[in-house]
């Protein structure tokens, strides 16, 4: 792989094949690191904001070495069957005046202004955290030599012999810039099945502000990769819609109204939040929460924002758990609120802690901070449309999710009950008359069809079961219509209906709604009694209850 063009010997000044660096206090202290409380995405991003720093200070002369259409290609992998890190790129190297800087632990760059690094730790810190030995080659941009230098900790008596003092040797510039580096005798176990999910979806979001072209990039072209597979970002849709000011729906002639404000929050220290928040187009415990950056990296708050794999119910436990959602705003866990807002904030003012996952600003800041937010969100109408909106809670990916569960749904429920089932009357009673079924029209959008399940009952009969989610806050909360001669039987359950309230429609959810639902009816049809429809009726009087209830609160 060429990303640039041969470095020529006639443009740098002469210097050393080798030399050695002062790392003091002393090797053995860097030990410490291994006890900092980082997480895996965390530590894989130290190296990633040395890359990217590394590339936007450099970024005129990259593109004049390597051409208009260079980009920052940053590669991080586990060998497999080896116990190490691999982590390369090809921005603009250490060259060898930085590199007493890059290798001194708690010596930041001059220049601070420019990049992400703050606190001249970062790499030694995330290096020595995931293993025992950091390795490092790096191609300087308009040097004749690379460099290779090894930091090693595994053995304690060898490193005291080594003291203070690091060599690093001349190697054959490869012909474009930058660093590969590598961990070896790892004692952070290399990332599985969970870890691996996690790591590629929180990486991209993390640095969702330099995978595409922002105001944070400067024009920068950047593309991580991890295992091989470039991790792409996604922003999630904000709704659009007329303001709710009651769960009853907007007023007649309301305009449609894009539901992002933009920020520019002045605290009392001077210091300053600049940024957005809005509601999203769909409930997502998931998504939902403030996105914290740092001169454009997430540094707290970072929802992965797209598709979790195979394993992605327990990350997303962890990520609903690492968002970050000041309950003076959120509310409730599981609320309307809750599930609402997104948003990005830029607290670059506070700066950063070490392991880069928080801002560092005090309780008072951040209390100020919350109340002048929340203040501007009641003031624009925020709150009252989160609370009062209703649509459909799940994501895309939740609703793809939904139809495969379903589906399955579908098979055991004709399993467990098809030629199992017949009319016989569970309670004698008096003929009272058979009450007619509700039939309703309903606009299509308001109709999710979930299924349809014919059971045979044990008098040889075909009953056809259609099944269909509802969306209506005005209808019952389980509905069924009848044609007894075709035997075909309709089942509504509306999932706007008061008493769900609060409650997440996850996939979980949905499965326990279709098999109640599909019992209430079922028992209903299969049941020859003349007051057979007084159970539902009697159920959905103490929803409706139950869901008032639930407003009042």
């Amino acid at each position: 792989m060429n990303w640039g063009l041969i470095v020529e010997s006639s443009e740098i000044e002469p210097i050393p094949d080798s030399f050695e660096v002062d790392i003091a206090p002393d090797v053995t202290a860097l030990a410490i690191f291994k006890s900092l409380s980082f997480t895996p995405w965390y530590a894989l991003g130290e190296f990633v904001d040395n890359s990217i720093t590394s590339a936007i200070k450099n970024l005129p002369e990259l593109i004049e070495k390597n051409g208009q259409d260079y980009e920052l290609r940053i590669e991080i992998d586990f060998p497999p069957e080896k116990s190490s890190l691999t982590v390369k790129d090809n921005a603009a190297g250490i060259s060898f005046q930085d590199m007493q800087r890059a290798l001194k632990t708690g010596l930041p760059a001059s220049d601070t202004s420019i990049g992400l690094g703050k606190h001249g730790v970062g790499l030694k810190a995330a290096g020595l955290w995931w293993g025992a030995i950091i390795k490092i080659d790096t191609h300087p941009i308009n040097e004749v030599h690379g460099w290779h230098v090894e930091i090693d900790i595994s053995d304690i008596s060898k490193t005291d012999k080594l003291k203070n003092l690091i060599k690093v040797t001349s190697i054959p510039h490869r012909g474009y810039s930058g660093t590969d580096l590598t961990i070896e005798g790892l004692w952070q176990k290399t990332p599985k099945s969970k870890t691996i999910t996690s790591i590629r979806s929180y990486l991209p979001s993390i640095y969702r502000s330099f995978i595409g072209f922002t105001e944070d990039t400067e024009e920068l072209k950047c593309s991580i990769f991890y295992g091989g597979k470039k991790l792409v970002f996604e922003y999630p849709k904000l709704l659009k819609a007329p303001f709710w000011s009651t769960k009853t729906g907007p007023e007649i002639g309301s305009p449609d109204r894009l539901w992002r404000k933009d920020l520019n929050i002045n605290l009392s220290s001077g210091k300053k939040i600049n940024g957005w928040v809005g509601i999203l187009e769909s409930l997502s415990r998931d998504m939902s929460g403030f996105f914290l950056k740092y001169r454009g990296k997430g540094i707290s708050g970072v929802v992965p924002i797209q598709n979790l794999e195979d394993d992605g119910n327990d990350s997303k436990d962890s990520i609903a758990k690492g968002a970050y959602k000041p309950r003076r705003i959120f509310k409730q866990a599981g609320g309307y609120l809750d599930q609402s807002f997104v948003g990005e904030l830029d607290v670059s003012d506070f700066g950063k802690t070490i392991t880069t996952d928080s801002p560092l600003w005090s309780p008072e800041e951040e209390d100020e901070f919350i109340s002048k937010l929340l203040d501007l969100l009641v003031a624009d109408d925020y709150l009252k449309m989160a609370a009062n909106y209703r649509r459909n809670s799940s994501s895309k990916h939740d609703r793809k999710d939904a139809k495969e569960v379903d589906a399955k749904e579908a098979i055991e429920i004709k399993d467990a009950l098809d030629g199992n089932i017949d009319h016989s009357e569970i309670i004698e009673e008096e003929s009272l008359g058979l009450q007619e079924n509700d039939v309703s029209q309903f606009n299509p959008e308001t109709i999710d069809d979930v299924m349809t399940i014919t059971l045979h009952d044990r008098e040889g009969h075909n009953h056809n079961f259609r099944f269909v989610f509802v969306k209506d806050i005005s209808r019952e909360f389980l509905i069924l219509t009848e044609d007894p001669e075709k035997r075909q039987h309709e089942i509504q359950l509306n999932l706007f209906h008061s008493c769900l309230n609060g409650i997440m429609i996850d996939t979980s959810t949905r499965k326990t709604l279709i098999r109640f639902g599909l019992a209430i009816a079922a028992s209903e049809v299969f049941n020859s009694g003349y007051d057979k429809s007084k159970i539902r009726t009697k159920m959905n009087e103490i929803l409706k209850q139950l869901g008032t209830k639930s407003n009042d609160e």
